[in-house]
């Protein structure tokens, strides 16, 4: 047999051999290892079997040689917080919500490189996803699903910070002025089918349910002199309006008068 090793006061790493250990036998009695007594830079003591002390080529070489004690070796920081936590398992993160957050970090740098590769990137997922949708409902029901709960937190962040409600706000009524030629003229068209496609009894509902918010809106737009002038000035271009409108329709009347003669 070959003679013991002596280990006493060897570093490897942030351990140091402070004395030889009691040997490690097996249940039934057989000697497994030689182990000693280490001491961590950290102030901690623990007891290695020998094969795992890398005092040897054939031990520096395995993958579980000890060079730190396991509390040392299993400190791990969290790549999101910076927090120091202990775990067996290899990770990156401390806690589940970091790792959400670091997931969904890494979506957002594949996202952006994907971009970058291909300006029309977002084209062709759209257009796969809409093709997916048309096939299958369940799937267009989970987009809906999915696009209303976007929407709902979407805006209970926009409504909880007041500088961002107002940046929001203000971007809208530029973006509506910018195009209300065009959403008025695509707004005048889907509430005429609308009317068209009504029945008898659902048109004189609808009409009475507008008379009504139209009264709620007066009453509120008169009780203060800005709203007056206001209203006002609302109803000057609505009888304007439906001046023209008029002119429109008895144009059109000659006009097919005098088709037909």
């Amino acid at each position: 047999m070959p003679n013991p090793v002596d280990l006493t006061g060897q570093r490897w790493g942030k351990l140091v051999a402070v004395a030889k250990a009691p040997d490690v036998f097996s249940a039934s009695g057989k000697k497994r290892s030689a182990a000693w007594l280490c001491r961590c830079d950290c102030g901690r003591e623990e007891v290695f079997p020998t094969r795992r002390l890398p005092y040897c080529p054939s031990n520096i070489g395995r993958k579980d040689a000890a060079y730190s004690c396991s509390h040392c070796r299993h400190q791990r920081t969290c790549a999101v917080c910076g927090k120091v936590f202990e775990s067996v398992l290899f990770r990156a993160t401390c806690s589940e919500r970091c790792a959400v957050l670091q997931r969904r970090s890494n979506e957002m740098q594949h996202y952006h490189r994907q971009v970058a590769k291909d300006p029309d990137y977002n084209k062709k997922i759209r257009a796969a996803r809409n093709a997916r949708a048309e096939e299958d409902p369940a799937y267009a029901e989970h987009l809906r699903a999915q696009r209303r709960e976007q929407d709902l937190r979407k805006d209970q962040r926009i409504h909880a910070d007041p500088e961002r409600l107002a940046h929001y706000n203000a971007k809208a009524r530029e973006r509506y002025h910018r195009n209300r030629a065009e959403n008025i003229a695509k707004k005048k068209i889907r509430h005429q089918a609308r009317i068209e496609a009504m029945t008898e009894a659902e048109y004189l509902a609808w009409l009475q349910r507008r008379r009504a918010a139209f009264n709620r809106y007066a009453q509120n737009a008169r009780s203060t002199p800005e709203g007056r002038e206001r209203y006002r000035e609302y109803m000057r271009e609505f009888r304007a309006q439906q001046a023209l409108r008029k002119l429109f329709v008895i144009g059109q009347e000659l006009k097919k008068r005098g088709n037909e003669s």
